[in-house]
C-alpha cells in the first residue's frame, strides 16, 4: 500500500491532530495568561474534529514540553496548564454526557459554549 502522506496528500482530517498539536504547543509556550481561551480556540481550529482530539493535543504538547525542558524551567508551568486544560475538557464532556448531551464534534461544543462558555462558573 502506498503512503501518500509523504506526498502531501493527507486529508484535512488526517492533518488535524498535527495542526491541533502545533497550535497547542505554540500557545502553551508563548502565553502568559488566557489559558482557558485556548480550548475554544482549538475547537474553532477544527470544528469537525472529535473534542477528544483537543485533549490529546494538549496532553501531547504538555508531554513534549516536559521532555524538552529541565524540571526547573519556567516552561514547566505551560506543561501543567496543558494537562489541566485537557482534564477539564474531558470532565466537561463527561458532565454534558451525564446531562444527556453527547458531544461528537468540536462544532457541537462551540454551540454549547455560546450559551455557557467553557469553564463558566455559572
Amino acid at each position: 500500500m502506498k503512503d501518500d502522506s509523504a506526498l502531501g496528500t493527507e486529508s484535512v482530517a488526517e492533518q488535524m491532530p498535527d495542526r491541533l498539536l502545533a497550535y497547542a504547543l505554540d500557545a502553551l509556550l508563548t502565553r502568559e495568561a488566557g489559558w482557558v481561551g485556548l480550548v475554544p480556540e482549538l475547537a474553532q481550529l477544527g470544528p469537525e474534529a472529535d473534542p477528544t482530539d483537543i485533549a490529546i493535543a494538549l496532553t501531547r504538547a504538555a508531554t513534549e514540553i516536559e521532555q524538552s525542558f529541565v524540571p526547573s524551567s519556567p516552561s514547566m508551568d505551560a506543561a501543567r496548564h496543558g494537562y489541566k486544560l485537557a482534564a477539564l475538557l474531558l470532565l466537561e464532556m463527561k458532565a454534558l454526557a451525564l446531562q444527556g448531551i453527547p458531544v461528537v464534534t468540536c462544532a457541537e461544543l462551540l454551540a454549547i459554549w455560546r450559551e455557557t462558555p467553557f469553564l463558566d462558573p455559572a
